[in-house]
């Protein structure tokens, strides 16, 4: 993460509809110029995309199998790419159940 140089693009959609299915979101992903790395959460339908291609190429590259995801957060600057990450990974960090009192 540190050593993150690049902007970071976020895509929201629904990835649980099959099982293959963020297998088959990262094969298009990787074809589209610009793309160095893909993560995907299929749990929270976060699609985050690290490299300078733009949000509309991997959105269009995503609707060729029928899916329109939503951009959820796009930053090109990679000081700001950063701060906004760890900000969303923080928002998303899951939760420990808490125990109740006796």
């Amino acid at each position: 993460m540190e050593d993150l140089d690049f902007p970071i693009c976020i895509l929201k959609m629904n990835l649980q509809c099959c099982e293959d299915f963020p297998s088959r979101i990262k094969k298009l992903l990787r074809k589209v110029k610009g793309v160095y790395a893909i993560t995907i959460d299929p749990a929270k339908g976060l699609i985050i995309v690290f490299g300078p291609a733009e949000p509309p190429l991997l959105i269009k590259a995503i609707e060729k199998i029928g899916q329109s995801p939503q951009l959820y957060a796009y930053e090109k600057d990679p000081a700001q790419a950063k701060a906004r990450f760890r900000a969303l990974l923080k928002r998303y960090k899951v939760k420990k159940p808490q125990e109740e009192p006796p």
